[in-house]
């Protein structure tokens, strides 16, 4: 779904791969891992607000696929780069 290039197909992706980890992560039902899962729900959550902030960004320069976005749209590309290192849980959105 990432690779389709299409905005749409972007955020679909985007809640499922959130919704797995969640359920991936509160799997073994304790309390240590249900607060991790949260903790992990609400990073995702700031990881798809700074997303629905980028896509009219994306619109407003004209294009409606990511593919053609380049190096001079470097704010785009740096929200973009923020964004999924919230979903990839990196140093400082790690639970």
């Amino acid at each position: 779904m990432i690779f389709s290039g299409s905005i749409f197909l972007l955020l679909l992706g985007w809640d499922g791969l959130g919704i797995s980890s969640f359920a991936l992560i509160i799997y073994y039902h304790n309390v240590t891992r249900l607060n991790a899962g949260y903790l992990t729900l609400l990073t995702n959550r700031l990881g798809d607000v700074v997303i629905i902030i980028t896509i009219p960004l994306i619109l407003f320069v004209g294009y409606y696929n990511i593919y053609p976005l380049d190096t001079s749209y470097n704010f785009i590309i740096f929200f973009l780069c923020l964004a999924a290192l919230t979903k990839r849980a990196q140093y400082p959105f790690r639970a």
